[in-house]
């Protein structure tokens, strides 16, 4: 692979974990050329506004609806970071306030343009206008990456040309397992550091705490569940790691919403070689093995007797963690092996066009 490529990522920049990241895998793939635009600042940029309040309205507007002057000038200066550096690909990262005619103009100048969406565009929680860019730039883009199959046919319906999954990740700096002499001493035996969703995990959760298991969870759970058996964790964000490092069970639900089938904890918690008890699916079975690289449940009843057993048999507990740490290791689920996989698609889509 060419290493002098330049790639533009653009993305909202606002978390680490989703663009930011990326952008640092590529160059520690050993593309430097590569440079992360974020846009989120561009919402909040009205110097000849004093009034506070009236500043925050417009921000919140812009951001929710993808219009207004801010979003205008981010599209123009993209549009003239291309035109002033000619990237050769450009990597659209969850990209809301980017505009269709924007994607065309850039495809015009010569570049690829890649499309990533780690949420659900087509999930029936969002209102119509909340990805409406996003929707009508699929026909515009060379490749439209998505987080799960399903939206793999919701892009050929928009009009899509080429479509794949691009799965989450882990990042190795952030998750990994840590000594034992280092764990959190009071960190319950088992943890769920997911968001509250209503769908049947409340049930889930209370069931197992009912049944004598005490559960950690994040503290904007407080107010949604009920158990004597439920521990509210301080800081989880940063503690992320080393809460799943102290915990001897990591539990996985997915959301229901967004008929997700894995989730990035999937690969998080077997990078910390704790053991991951998640609700089945066909998909992440295929990537950890039942039983032998991780612990699934169909039932509250499968989910109490499962944790139970493996709080009790602690070597197999621990065999099972590890195996899902080596089969992590071995498959290739850190971001930079997700930056390898873009890169193989647009010398794939090159050749292809010298044929």
């Amino acid at each position: 692979m060419k290493k002098d490529l330049k790639i533009l990522i653009v993305g909202d920049g606002c978390w680490y974990m989703y663009e930011n990241a990326l952008a640092e895998a590529f160059i520690d793939n050993g593309y430097q050329n590569t440079t992360l635009f974020g846009y989120n600042h561009y919402m909040n940029e009205f110097k000849v506004l004093k009034n506070p309040l009236v500043k925050n309205f417009i921000y919140k507007f812009q951001n929710k609806f993808s219009v207004g002057p801010g979003v205008d000038r981010l599209n123009r200066e993209i549009i003239q970071w291309c035109k002033n550096n000619q990237p050769d690909l450009v990597f659209m990262y969850r990209c809301r306030a980017v505009y269709p005619k924007t994607i065309r103009y850039i495809c015009k100048l010569g570049s690829k343009v890649f499309s990533y969406n780690n949420d659900n565009p087509f999930s029936t929680y969002y209102p119509k206008f909340f990805w409406r860019h996003y929707k009508k730039s699929i026909p515009y883009c060379d490749v439209n990456f998505v987080y799960r199959e399903s939206n793999i046919q919701d892009c050929i319906r928009m009009g899509s040309k080429r479509t794949d999954i691009l799965r989450s990740y882990y990042i190795d700096k952030f998750n990994y397992p840590i000594q034992e002499e280092k764990h959190i001493n009071d960190i319950p035996e088992v943890v769920f550091l997911g968001h509250f969703e209503n769908d049947f995990r409340k049930e889930y959760l209370e069931a197992l705490a009912d049944n004598g298991v005490t559960i950690g969870i994040p503290q904007s759970w407080k107010g949604k569940i009920n158990s004597k058996n439920i521990k509210f964790l301080e800081g989880t964000g940063d503690y992320y790691n080393e809460i799943i490092c102290s915990a001897k069970i990591a539990l996985c639900f997915f959301s229901t919403l967004n008929k997700d089938t894995y989730t990035r904890r999937c690969f998080e918690i077997p990078a910390t070689q704790t053991l991951m008890i998640s609700i089945y699916t066909k998909d992440l079975a295929s990537m950890f093995t039942p039983d032998k690289e991780a612990v699934y449940f169909e039932s509250k009843e499968e989910l109490i007797e499962k944790v139970k057993y493996y709080l009790s048999h602690n070597e197999e507990r621990k065999r099972i963690g590890q195996a899902g740490y080596a089969r992590l290791k071995k498959d290739g689920h850190e971001v930079r092996n997700r930056a390898t996989q873009i890169m193989e698609c647009y010398n794939k889509l090159n050749e292809e066009e010298k044929v």
